[in-house]
């Protein structure tokens, strides 16, 4: 089942630790405040190789986002402003992202469903 569970690390320590415990098992962690470009994501993707990124989605541009897919990792921001202002999904969703994070889904599901983005 370690394929099946995604674990949300906090420290690099963790990370070594779980790819010793658990290798095949996904990891997740934010965009690290280090990283503000493709370089320095790459090397922080070439150091760590986690498979999934998140964070807040303001932090990415489609560049990062991109090289971040190219090299096996998804990008799946939290997004949580959506009630208030629901066109932050459109600004959130031109940046290339592979999912987002809410704490309202069946919002989500309606807004996707109306922009024919979901069935």
């Amino acid at each position: 089942m370690e394929r099946q569970v995604i674990v949300y690390i906090n420290t690099e320590q963790e990370f070594y630790q779980l790819r010793k415990t658990a290798p095949q098992m996904p990891l997740m962690v934010s965009l690290p405040d280090q990283v503000k470009d493709t370089g320095s994501l790459k090397i922080f993707l070439q150091k760590t190789r986690v498979e999934l990124l998140d964070g807040d989605w303001k932090d990415y541009n489609p560049e990062i986002v991109k090289l971040a897919n190219s090299l096996g990792c998804a990008v799946i921001p939290d997004i949580q402003q959506q009630l208030e202002n629901p066109a932050l999904w459109d600004a959130a969703l031109a940046k290339g992202f592979e999912g987002l994070q809410t704490d309202h889904p069946s919002a989500l599901i309606a807004y996707l469903k109306r922009k024919k983005l979901r069935q």
